[in-house]
């Protein structure tokens, strides 16, 4: 969203903002798929937490 913003009023400081939670969620996004995948070789290899809803 802050790219977005920052690109339809021309604000290079939100666009930087964009860009700095864009790397942040990529980041948790290859950290969380990394874990997943090591978890399911071998359990408790890499922290994830307590799951939000229940099956």
């Amino acid at each position: 969203m802050a790219l977005g913003f920052g690109a339809y009023y021309s604000n290079t400081t939100l666009t930087r903002i964009g860009g700095i939670f864009g790397f942040i969620t990529a980041f948790f996004a290859v950290y969380t798929s990394f874990a997943i995948i090591s978890n399911s070789i071998k359990e408790k290899t890499l922290p994830l937490g307590s799951p939000w809803f229940k099956k």
